[in-house]
C-alpha cells in the first residue's frame, strides 16, 4: 500500500510540475551556427578567461570583437556592458562598448559610451592621437546619427547618406565596374621615354 501511496504522489507531483510549468516565451537558436571550429574554440577560451579574470579589458574587448564578428550582437552586449558601466576610464572597453551597440543599429544607446571613450582617450598615455582623432570621428558620426530623426532599420538609405555627409570617405578606385571594364578593354598606353 505504501508504493502506491509513493506512486500516486511522484505521479501528482509530475503532473503539477508539467501543467504548472510556463511555457518557453523565448525562441530558443543555436548561437554560432556556421563559425569554424577554432573560432568557437577562441570564444570558449576567452570566455573562460573574462570569467577567470573580469578585469582584464583586453579579453573583455577581443571578446566583444570576436562575438560581434560572428553576429552574435546579444552576446557582445552582454560581455562588454558590465565592464563598460564599472570602468568608465577605460577608452578601449567604452569604445567597444559603443561599436557593439553601433552594429546593433542603436545609435543612441552608444552615444554614451563614445563620449565615455573620447574623455577617456584624452588622459591616458596608451590613446596615441592618431587614435583619438579617429574616436572623436567615430564619435562624431554617432551623435549626428542619434540626434536625427532617421530610424536606421527603416531608413537604410537616409543613414548611408547622413554618415557620408558627416565622415565623407575617399574612393581609391571606380566603384563603377563598366568604366573599370571599359578601361581594362583599352590598349595600354606606350610607356613614356625616359630622359637621357
Amino acid at each position: 500500500m505504501n508504493s502506491y501511496r509513493a506512486f500516486d504522489i511522484t505521479a501528482i507531483v509530475i503532473t503539477l510540475f508539467v501543467v504548472l510549468l510556463p511555457a518557453p516565451t523565448r525562441e530558443v537558436r543555436v548561437e554560432f551556427e556556421n563559425a569554424p571550429r577554432e573560432t568557437l574554440e577562441l570564444v570558449a577560451a576567452l570566455q573562460a578567461e573574462t570569467v577567470a579574470r573580469p578585469t582584464d579589458l583586453d579579453t573583455v574587448v577581443e571578446l566583444t570583437d570576436v562575438l560581434i564578428e560572428l553576429g552574435s550582437l546579444e552576446a557582445a552586449l552582454r560581455t562588454v556592458l558590465g565592464p563598460a558601466d564599472k570602468l568608465t576610464g577605460a577608452w578601449q572597453v567604452q569604445l567597444a562598448a559603443a561599436d557593439a551597440w553601433v552594429q546593433d543599429l542603436e545609435f543612441k544607446q552608444a552615444l554614451p559610451y563614445a563620449d565615455a571613450a573620447v574623455a577617456a582617450c584624452k588622459g591616458d598615455a596608451t590613446c596615441s592621437s592618431e587614435r583619438a582623432i579617429r574616436l572623436a570621428m567615430f564619435q562624431n558620426v554617432i551623435s549626428r546619427v542619434a540626434k536625427s530623426n532617421i530610424d536606421p532599420r527603416r531608413q537604410p538609405e537616409e543613414l548611408r547618406r547622413l554618415v557620408a555627409e558627416v565622415s565623407p570617405t575617399i574612393h581609391l578606385s571606380d566603384p563603377d565596374p563598366q568604366s573599370r571594364k571599359k578601361r581594362q578593354q583599352e590598349p595600354p598606353q606606350p610607356p613614356l621615354p625616359q630622359p637621357q
